[in-house]
């Protein structure tokens, strides 16, 4: 044998000196160590007078110092006293010992070295080869053997055993490295041992020691009494490896290549590994050895790594077997395989095998795959998806779903959501089927199931079911499936059903909009909606997605859509707003919005348009556009309110303006004439309004200043009537004209009243210049009174004092010119009009300062010649 294989031992000699003690040592030991091998250095229990014993063998291991020890004790029959002992003890470095195939040379060693007292040194011992010797023949083998490794540990004595030494040796040279570095073994003891409080585990003794072992808690066997019968199936084979050959065939602890720490393995994991290749070599055939192996592997802590990598092919090769076991028997091996695994997932490998097995055997067997599911749910438990999965597969083969509905809607909750969930192609093959069938309850039922489900269960569900999706009936099951979802999965299904095609179903699109039900959701479906391919169906529901709100406009405007699609769409919003709603439109997009509708009536019926342009708060040059556009059919019934409410706005707000020409000319005619007029001079009209409102009759067309001078009567007593204030003196030229054309064309009554009217108002007003007033209503005013008998009350501006009310008429008018702001010259021409030149020159010849006017108005070189020439021709 090689030196460089030698290992060295350290020594102790306990002899008696007055007393049993140490005679000598290589080594110092702590205390606690030192007292141990001094007391097991001593024989163990008293033995009787003239008695003697052969050397035998005492192995430990120390506390604290890294040995064990090996010791040989001899009967010293040269001491003064019975009982006492020479001991030498070789203290082996653990790791030597741990290794193993050292035992024969250190007992060799014991044998040379003997009981010298002399040599107290370190050893150097070269391991001898090992010699074969012939097989240990005890009758008590068998018992040891089940006592010892296959039954609950005690610590063992063996009364009258053959050859305790070959024994001990035998079972220390078989034992794996943790269990031989833990025993303690004396192979002759006249009384019970213990090694730091506890029992040795193995002790060899004499029949006449019997007694001493009566308190012995532990095992006891009879070394005389023949084999039985082993009671362990393991028994022979450990017993044939140990005592059966002519050399001990070690025993190991191996678990294959799974990576399980044995240091400090003890005969529990011994058996564990003896039940571990038992169940590998049967897993060759049977399906159930897997299970046994996957619970040691669970006893064992093993990763998941571990079992993919070393259970892997066997666990699949379990389940191919398990196929013959029928189709109920499969699904019970799968359940309880499954079981196996109850914080991790089998390999992956394996779940797909798992999964075609459920998909076959339901195949071949539905309606026992079914019975399978009923029979789970009646104990209570859901069948590991996995499983549900594979059986989801094997349904949607053949017609068996749409021929079966019934039967499969008649499952529990729990199993048909999870079918339907852990099933894609089953969900979509019961979907066709029961739209195929026209089972609107068994869309309800399925609503039903999602709104229970829970969180998990309903993704799966909704994942597997959106895609789907093709006809109206299903758009509240739709709902149920995205109510209160995230927007991340709200986009997701608006990708599925546009990807389907099923997004421009209306039903569906409605859900869409349920589901999103705040204003971020809100944005969210406009925003995927606006990147989908255009079309009509998209377009609906970005319709239906948006308000007339702010912020809504504002999000659209921005858009900046196509005009055409941006018209579809804000035409369907406009049209679906309420009336509260168009009013709260903010002013500065109304416009905006009116104009992007391109509001045609063939989009709307006419009531519908009307309500729009009537409640949008929209500019009123915008709504003029729109107006005069949709002139045609704004005509009659339906279009008179909007016109007369149109017209108040134009009256209201516009200036001389060319389109509120053109709506004047448009629609003035179709408003009754006294409303045209008390629009045009409403009370609450500003006085620069009232002053715009009578250029723009001024401009418009003939028709319409016809039409409202009918009532001239009406517009002027609400400009007198206003007092304080008094219009431009362009807006009292226009004024004067329709006065005039009032005359000409409008009753006499009417004609006369709104000449009276706003002769009054003139001669009251000499600080401001009103003279076409008065140029247009006193010739019609004076023309009364020169043909009238009798003065009406209307005239009650004139003091009639005397019974010539021209002479007063023309007194009073005079009068006023000259103590007014108007041109002179405007007397002259109304003197002229009513033919009066020679009165009126004779009332300004005797007034004050009539002379001085008369030569002012004379002057004026507008004054008309043939005028002139008559007041000359008078002088």
């Amino acid at each position: 044998m090689n030196a460089a294989l030698e290992f060295r031992v350290q020594q102790q000699v306990h002899s008696y000196r007055n007393g049993h003690a140490l005679a000598g040592s290589s080594i110092k030991l702590e205390r606690g160590d030192q007292d141990l091998v001094d007391r097991l250095s001593d024989l163990a229990g008293p033995i009787g007078p003239g008695q003697t014993f052969a050397p035998y063998l005492t192995f430990y291991p120390l506390g604290a110092a890294p040995y064990y020890v090996v010791a040989r004790t001899w009967q010293d029959l040269s001491a003064p006293r019975a009982g006492c002992v020479i001991t030498r003890s070789f203290l082996v470095p653990i790791g030597v010992w741990r290794n193993g195939k050292v035992l024969s040379s250190l007992l060799a060693a014991l044998e040379v070295e003997g009981r010298d007292l002399s040599r107290f040194v370190e050893l150097a011992i070269t391991p001898c080869a090992h010699e074969e010797s012939h097989a240990f023949e005890s009758s008590s083998t068998t018992e040891f053997v089940e006592a010892f490794f296959l039954e609950k540990r005690q610590p063992i004595v063996v009364f009258e055993a053959q050859s305790p030494e070959a024994f001990a040796s035998r079972l220390i040279e078989g034992l794996w490295p943790a269990f031989r570095s833990s025993l303690a073994i004396c192979t002759h003891a006249y009384s019970p041992r213990s090694i730091q409080g506890r029992p040795f585990d193995l002790l060899f003794a004499p029949a006449s020691a019997r007694s001493n072992f009566s308190a012995w808690a532990g095992r006891r066997i009879d070394g005389q009494t023949g084999n039985r019968q082993p009671r362990h199936k393991w028994t022979t084979s450990i017993t044939q490896r140990l005592f059966g050959g002519t050399r001990v065939l070690p025993l190991a602890v191996s678990f294959g290549e799974l990576d399980v720490a044995l240091d400090e393995a003890d005969e529990s994991q011994f058996r564990l590994a003896m039940l571990w290749e038992e169940l590998r070599q049967r897993s060759q055939e049977s399906p159930l050895a897997i299970l046994g192996m996957l619970d040691i592997v669970a006893s064992l802590g093993q990763s998941e790594h571990s079992v993919s990598r070393l259970l892997g092919p066997t666990l699949r090769s379990s389940i191919r077997l398990a196929e013959r076991l029928g189709t109920e028997g499969l699904f019970q091996y799968l359940v309880t395989l499954l079981g196996k695994f109850p914080s991790r997932l089998p390999p992956i490998a394996a779940l797909s095998d798992i999964r075609r097995a459920a998909r076959n055997a339901t195949v071949q067997q539905p309606d026992e795959a079914l019975a399978f599911l009923r029979e789970r749910a009646e104990q209570g438990s859901a069948p590991p998806t996995v499983v549900i999965a594979g059986l989801a597969d094997g349904l949607v083969k053949g017609q068996f779903i749409r021929e079966s509905v019934d039967t499969l809607l008649s499952l529990d909750d729990e199993s048909l959501l999870s079918l339907v969930g852990y099933g894609r192609k089953f969900a979509s093959v019961l979907i066709d089927a029961l739209k195929w069938k026209h089972s609107y309850e068994g869309l309800e039922r399925l609503e039903r199931l999602v709104a229970t489900a829970d969180v998990k269960l309903r993704s799966r569900a909704r994942r597997n079911i959106i895609p789907f999706l093709s006809y109206g009936g299903e758009g509240h099951l739709l709902a149920e499936l995205l109510r209160g979802v995230d927007g991340r999965t709200l986009s997701t299904s608006v990708r599925w059903l546009s990807a389907s095609g099923a997004i421009v179903i209306p039903e569906l699109g409605d859900a869409l909009v349920i589901t999103a039900d705040s204003p971020e959701k809100q944005r969210l479906l406009r925003s995927l909606l606006t990147q989908l391919p255009q079309n009509n169906g998209v377009d609906a529901i970005l319709a239906k997605a948006m308000t007339v709100a702010e912020d809504d406009l504002e999000w659209f405007r921005t858009e900046q859509f196509e005009s055409t699609r941006a018209s579809v769409i804000l035409r369907d919003v406009l049209a679906r707003s309420s009336d509260a709603e168009l009013r709260r439109i903010p002013s500065r997009l109304a416009d905006g919005a009116l104009q992007a509708a391109h509001l045609e009536v063939a989009d709307f019926p006419i009531d519908a348009l009307i309500r729009i342009l009537s409640l949008v708060p929209s500019s009123c040059d915008v709504l003029m556009q729109i107006a005069l556009t949709k002139a045609d059919y704004l005509a009659g019934n339906l279009g008179f309110r909007f016109v007369q409410l149109l017209l108040v706005r134009v009256l209201s707000e516009t200036a001389s303006h060319p389109l509120a020409v053109q709506v004047l000319n448009q629609f003035g005619p179709s408003i009754p004439a006294r409303e045209l007029a008390l629009m045009a001079a409403s009370p609450t009209l500003p006085t620069v309004q009232v002053s715009n409102n009578l250029m723009l009759f001024g401009d418009a067309s003939e028709s319409v200043r016809s039409h409202l001078a009918s009532r001239a009567d009406v517009l002027t007593e609400q400009i007198v009537n206003r007092r304080s204030t008094v219009p431009s003196v362009e807006a009292i030229g226009a004024w004067a004209s329709l006065i005039s054309e009032a005359i000409l064309a409008a009753g006499e009554a009417t004609s006369l009243r709104a000449a009276s009217v706003a002769l009054e108002f003139a001669l009251s007003s000499t600080n401001v210049q009103v003279s076409p007033l008065l140029r247009v209503a006193f010739p019609r005013v004076y023309e009364h009174l020169r043909n009238s008998e009798t003065a009406s009350s209307m005239f009650s501006f004139f003091s009639f004092y005397d019974w010539d009310k021209c002479k007063i008429a023309r007194k009073d008018l005079v009068s006023a010119f000259i103590s007014s702001v108007w041109p002179p010259a405007d007397l002259l021409r109304i003197a002229d009009e009513v033919m009066e030149v020679e009165s009126i020159h004779r009332i300004l010849g005797k007034a004050p300062n009539g002379k001085e006017f008369l030569a002012q108005a004379l002057a004026d070189p507008s004054l008309p010649l043939h005028v002139r020439n008559a007041f000359f021709g008078v002088a």
